[in-house]
């Protein structure tokens, strides 16, 4: 006997609270009588992509494990299944072991690297093909077709002040598809073949981690962050209750960052709370006493989406420049060369190993935690493209492997803002050992990072690089004189002609609005 289901395809929404597109499969399926399947595929032209690791794996699987849990409380089952799609879908049945009929298809609209956006585009032309319903909701903050950036504030308004979807209290489902679906293991981590941040980093085999996961006082920084529903809304109420009061005064340094931070950041990447939710709480009465100490946070919660929506609207920005002139620097001899000197500076950077203490030791945390401050991203970020001279794309894909709160859009965005290519924002060459001495004078990060600094006086850290400490490596390039070559070349580029007139284009599309206006604070 075949089931008519209506599938609920999971993207970065897992969760039952504020899910639209959960709420629309659930309203077809009882007024056609049908199944609501929950369904989530790890799609073999994702898992593969460059961006992927084993730290977001372990975090769906995480969350997909709370979500079961939930789903089974409400009378249905989950199901996850590996498979190219569309062409999946066709033979769901059979991988499920069930005989199916798919009579409708709801999932939120997501905004991805190139893999993503290329699997919901086959897809959609898969259900036009087939005659089947497929409804894409959007999420709160991105709007797809945007024809003008001065339309967004007003649209993203409305959604974020609707109020939030009611969570279902139970889903159909046939007992016999339930009893077919309940004796599916989830997968683990080990079944796919991804890169592990953590292999082949500096501090493996130190010590290092093991002593931070001792250590009680650095218990917020500890990896990896547990990511599913219920740690999601535990998170964000003691947030709001009591961490916010060191919010604004802790995002900057190393050492308080990881206590002062919200800790939503990973709870928003993959779905286990919606952005709507947090505002609702953020705007709530029992918030009101925090609402000035709230407002940095607010902020940035309003900027999440504002970055998403550059890749949404212009998906090409994975591969070429937001601002085109600035491609030239592939060509005009600004980036390292020769091949071998490209090769040893990208190394260097990748395992921490630059000879600057707080680019290294930020790159060992990331990789070990998947969590670094946002300060600290934006250094490593210039530091690899200003002073290295390193290619952006060289340093997207390894970044996204190693941050747990991996946004594409999010990423991709700050990441040419940071080396510079937007032509529409203040050009920031950022001096690591200033970056030290303003943010760790006490070298306290640098020494939990670093074990060959660990027994070095902070003055001698802070004379780095120019004071040999050994066995810590020496600088892997002079700061004075490769960012004085950088800023040459960028500011000639973001000064020309072909810059000025790009950076216009980019602020009408890009550029954020207030007031029905341009600002160039972006």
């Amino acid at each position: 006997m075949a089931h008519d289901v209506v599938l609920w395809w999971i993207k970065r929404d897992i969760r039952l609270a504020d899910n639209a597109a959960l709420a629309g499969a659930c309203s077809a399926a009882r007024a056609g009588g049908a199944s609501v399947l929950p369904l989530f595929v790890f799609d073999p032209a994702l898992v593969d992509y460059p961006d992927c690791s084993r730290l977001h794996l372990r975090a769906v699987l995480q969350a997909l494990a709370g979500l079961r849990a939930s789903l089974r409380r409400l009378g249905s089952e989950l199901a996850v299944v590996d498979g190219p799609l569309p062409h999946l879908f066709p033979r769901l049945g059979a991988a499920l072991g069930v005989e199916l009929r798919i009579t409708e298809l709801w999932a939120h609209e997501e905004t991805s690297l190139h893999a993503g956006y290329r699997r919901d585009r086959e897809v959609r032309e898969w259900a036009a093909r087939r005659g089947l319903r497929l409804r894409e909701i959007p999420r709160n903050g991105v709007v797809r077709a945007l024809t003008s950036r001065d339309r967004r504030i007003a649209i993203v308004e409305r959604r974020l002040a609707a109020p939030e979807v009611a969570t279902p209290s139970q889903l159909p489902m046939a007992a016999a598809l339930r009893r077919a679906l309940e004796r599916r293991e989830l997968p683990t981590v080990d079944s796919f073949d991804v890169p592990d941040p953590r292999a082949g980093i500096m501090v493996a085999g130190s010590g290092c981690y093991a002593a931070v996961e001792r250590c009680e006082s650095h218990r917020a920084s500890r990896a990896p962050q547990r990511v599913d529903e219920p740690a999601a809304a535990r998170v964000l109420a003691s947030f709001l209750s009591r961490r916010c009061n060191a919010y604004a005064r802790g995002m900057s340094s190393p050492n308080t960052a990881a206590q002062a931070a919200s800790r939503l950041s990973v709870h928003l990447a993959w779905g286990t709370v919606s952005l709507r939710t947090v505002i609702a709480r953020v705007r709530s009465p029992t918030a009101s006493g925090a609402r000035s100490k709230l407002y940095p946070f607010r902020s940035r919660l309003y900027w999440h989406d504002h970055f998403v929506q550059r890749l949404e609207d212009q998906p090409d920005t994975e591969f070429v420049p937001i601002n085109p002139a600035f491609a030239a620097l592939e060509t005009n001899g600004y980036l390292a060369a020769p091949a071998a000197e490209y090769e040893r500076r990208l190394s260097a950077w990748l395992h921490g190993a630059t000879g600057y203490p707080l680019v290294d030791a930020t790159v060992r945390a990331l990789r070990t935690t998947g969590y670094a401050p946002f300060r600290m991203r934006a250094m490593i970020v210039s530091f690899a493209t200003h002073v290295l001279r390193l290619w952006w794309r060289d340093v997207l894909y390894p970044m996204a492997q190693w941050m747990a709160d991996y946004v594409p859009g999010i990423h991709l965005s700050q990441l040419q803002m940071q080396a510079a290519l937007t032509g529409i924002n203040t050009i920031r060459v950022y001096n690591p050992t200033k970056q030290l001495v303003d943010h760790d004078p006490a070298t306290t990060f640098v020494r939990r990072w670093i074990p060959e600094l660990r027994q070095r006086d902070p003055a001698e850290s802070h004379a780095l690089p120019e004071l040999a400490l050994p066995p810590y490596t020496p600088p892997v390039v002079e700061y004075r004189v490769e960012s004085q070559i950088a800023k040459r070349f960028l500011y000639a580029i973001k000064n020309s002609a072909d810059g000025r007139a790009a950076a216009r284009a980019v602020l009408q599309q890009h550029g954020s609005r207030k007031g029905g206006g341009p600002r160039r604070r972006t």
